[in-house]
């Protein structure tokens, strides 16, 4: 071509030239391939046995994967499945229609029909089915098959966040609190992630459900696996005086609440006095001792100096 047409660039007529070269080839590939699709087809056709085309139409299926053509393979792969459900047509078909974004095609009533609970990849598709029927717009359906990857494996982390994304944005506290309660049993949790689980479950209780009792459970078995924390003794403190937890224990809470370091002092002086308010009704030394507590964390703390002075007088100190 250079010894005919000299006038031309060398080095664009050889990219022009490697261009062609490599387009003839591709349609000589495509156009094998589309022999290899006739020829699935024209077996397909020629038997009568819905089991036997129905493995010939997945072998096309397959072979339409293979050379990119996902929009067809995921039709002759519903073709399939439609003539035969089988379990292995579960995982390409979810597959395919993630790539071609056709979820709507997909029948997943008859596809969850099929999943063999057994099997070890059971799981996963689970997942994925629900990722297809949240797809779909259905979302209760996909809250389902999470719920079916828990029951066989509780501790799925993936199942686990999902779901309770879920049940948070519905509004289902007592099925959130269910779930939430079911995290806490899994062997492989450390207590402090347990108590953490508790602690979310108290505050349900509390501000969704207002269950004070329930509350107060769920926030005393965090402080026993991860005890002295600040919300929590405070939360116990406050629903303890609501559903009528003994004085004696509550005040061991107040002042356990303000006797915590990193509390800012003022907030402490405040444990103390509520402490104190309750000590005077038992122990006089000891409701004196708090008072002058909270006067050391905050000396101009109302509550405080009127409280101690109040003990002094009735004790006839003052």
């Amino acid at each position: 071509l250079l010894e005919e047409f000299p006038e031309l660039d060398a080095d664009r007529l050889r990219t022009a030239v490697e261009r062609g070269v490599a387009r003839a080839q591709s349609t000589s590939l495509d156009t094998e391939g589309y022999r290899v699709v006739d020829l699935h087809l024209q077996r397909a056709e020629a038997t009568e046995e819905s089991a036997e085309r129905s493995q010939i139409m997945r072998e096309l299926a397959e072979t339409l994967e293979q050379r990119g053509d996902a929009e067809r393979a995921l039709v002759v792969r519903l073709a399939a499945f439609s003539s035969v459900p089988v379990f292995a047509d579960l995982e390409p078909l979810l597959r395919l229609a993630k790539i071609t974004l056709r979820w709507d095609e997909l029948p997943l009533d008859r596809m969850a029909a099929v999943i063999d609970i057994s099997h070890d990849d059971s799981p996963r598709l689970l997942r994925d089915m629900a990722n297809a029927w949240q797809q779909v717009g259905r979302v209760y359906y996909a809250a389902d098959c999470l719920e079916r990857v828990l029951l066989l494996s509780p501790a799925d982390p993936e199942a686990n966040e999902a779901l309770e994304v879920f049940y948070r944005s519905t509004g289902e506290w007592p099925v959130l609190i269910d779930l939430l309660s079911r995290r806490t049993l899994h062997e492989h949790v450390e207590p402090r992630e347990r108590a953490e689980l508790f602690r979310e479950i108290g505050q349900i209780y509390e501000r969704e459900l207002a269950d004070d009792s329930g509350a107060l459970d769920a926030y005393q078995e965090a402080d026993r696996l991860d005890p002295n924390k600040p919300d929590v003794l405070e939360a116990i403190a406050r629903l303890g005086q609501k559903v009528g937890l003994p004085e004696e224990e509550l005040l061991g809470v107040l002042e356990r609440l303000g006797a915590i370091e990193g509390k800012g002092d003022k907030d402490r002086a405040q444990s103390l006095v509520r402490a104190a308010e309750i000590a005077k009704n038992h122990d006089w030394n000891r409701a004196q001792a708090l008072f002058e507590r909270a006067r050391k964390d905050d000396p101009d703390l109302p509550a405080a100096v009127d409280g101690l002075a109040m003990l002094l007088r009735d004790r006839g100190e003052l």
